[in-house]
């Protein structure tokens, strides 16, 4: 290793040193099917909680009145990439678990906003969600609460 890689590896090892902490760490010799050592281990990881999110809705709660049209917008932290031609937001139900399955209805993002035309209102008042994903991190990334009125 030469010197440039020697730094490299010190100043990833400073930085994240008091973050991963191993609690556990187990050789398991007898598997032989391998050309490598099997091992297994028991991480403890810390998180900052800090950060600012990468997108957030301009509300934490939209009304939705039935013969209207829904407009959402957000904000995208300073530094951010813009949006992919790809990211969408979707309504879902308030116990969703997949959001490629489970929506209710999408829209894909345009600018900083999404639109959602008066025909698609779910039709009984209820309160939903409204998922921001992010293409490019195939994953939500952003909630807001929708009371359908």
């Amino acid at each position: 290793m030469n010197t440039l890689e020697r730094e490299k590896v010190s100043l990833v090892k400073e930085k994240y040193e008091n973050c991963v902490k191993p609690l556990v760490y187990k050789s398991h010799p007898e598997y032989k099917q391998s050309d490598h050592k099997p091992v297994s281990a028991l991480l403890e990881v810390g998180v900052n909680t800090n950060l600012e999110p990468v997108i957030k809705f301009q509300k934490d709660k939209y009304t939705w009145k039935k013969g209207e049209k829904l407009v959402v917008s957000f904000d995208v932290r300073p530094g951010i990439p813009g949006f992919s031609a790809w990211d969408w937001v979707a309504i879902v139900d308030s116990d969703w678990t997949d959001y490629h399955k489970h929506y209710i209805s999408y829209q894909y993002v345009s600018k900083e906003t999404a639109k959602f035309p008066w025909e698609q209102h779910p039709g009984a008042a209820r309160t939903l969600n409204l998922v921001f994903v992010s293409s490019k991190m195939n994953a939500p990334v952003a909630s807001a609460l929708l009371e359908c009125l």
